[in-house]
């Protein structure tokens, strides 16, 4: 009959259009037909079914699937394990560039504040924490090299040593700034500046130590008024003397010279101060200070002097 066929698996004839044979049951099609599939559906187990494309992530007619960019909220989702690899990368970092720690630390905060309120759990507690800790560690490694930078250097180990106080036999003394100081060890006398040389700073001070049989208390001020005075109008042309007097230095009497260069804007103060130390035998010191400016004076180092007697 031309609206039958044979069954392939047992011979029998079975209608054209038949899906399965009425004798055996073989599968006559290859493809299941519309109303079998949508049995298939009718009876699927709840989830198991793909649920369609929500407007926002389906793609436009006419664009792949593959190019549509996924939804800002879940590419949001990712910043917080970002922030958490700032955050230790942040940590490691203060401990060897602590601005480089403190980058990092906010970079992370910022990445977590952007998806604090889609990250859920464990990730959104340590992407905001680690990144505060390499915070505070960045700063914390940054204040402690500061204050080492700050911190004093032994007197008279080297020339040139970069320092803010110093401590010799005779006295010891803290400079409002780190100077560069020459000081040979065992010795009282001492040079400090602000540049890389004696020669071209613009803040330096002088401390010259002797020993002399010639000056004791009595006679001091006569004898180091006109070595002063003479110091200055002969040695230093175009500097006219400002102020003098006798006065005190950190206990002891002292007698100085203020003076001031119009031409240059250089002022300066000499300063010669008469005491005893039972821990040198140097008596007599000459202590200098120049400076740009009208500004020169010893205040700020006789303040923190102490003689080691």
């Amino acid at each position: 009959m031309q609206n039958e066929r044979v069954c392939p698996s047992c011979n029998e004839n079975v209608e054209n259009g038949a899906i399965y044979c009425g004798n055996c049951g073989y599968r006559l099609t290859a493809e299941p037909s519309v109303l079998e599939q949508g049995y298939k559906n009718s009876t699927a187990p709840v989830g198991s079914v793909s649920p369609l494309p929500s407007p926002a992530m389906a793609a436009p007619a006419g664009i792949p699937q593959y190019a549509v960019p996924l939804s800002y909220p879940h590419h949001k989702q990712h910043f917080a394990a970002l922030a958490l690899a700032f955050g230790t990368l942040g940590i490691v970092a203060a401990f060897i560039i602590p601005i480089l720690g403190l980058v990092f630390g906010l970079t992370g905060l910022v990445l977590i504040s952007l998806s604090f309120r889609i990250s859920r759990g464990w990730l959104r507690a340590a992407a905001l924490i680690v990144p505060i800790l390499a915070l505070l560690v960045g700063l914390g490694v940054w204040a402690k090299v500061n204050q080492d930078n700050k911190a004093a250097a032994p007197a008279g180990t080297s020339n040139g040593t970069a320092m803010i106080s110093v401590s010799t036999p005779c006295y010891s003394l803290t400079f409002k700034e780190i100077l560069n100081v020459n000081n040979t060890k065992g010795s009282c006398t001492l040079n400090a500046y602000n540049a890389s040389t004696f020669a071209s700073s613009s803040d330096v001070y002088k401390i010259l130590a002797e020993k002399t049989t010639l000056v004791n208390s009595s006679n001091f001020v006569s004898i180091s008024k006109p070595d002063v005075n003479t110091d200055i109008t002969k040695n230093l042309p175009g500097f006219t003397i400002t102020k003098s007097g006798s006065t005190l230095f950190a206990g002891s009497p002292a007698y100085f010279d203020q003076a001031y260069d119009s031409s240059t804007d250089i002022s300066l103060i000499e300063e010669v101060v008469y005491h005893q130390s039972a821990a040198s035998s140097d008596n007599y010191y000459d202590i200098i200070h120049v400076i740009n400016g009208q500004s020169s004076g010893l205040g700020e180092i006789a303040s923190s002097w102490q003689w080691n007697n």
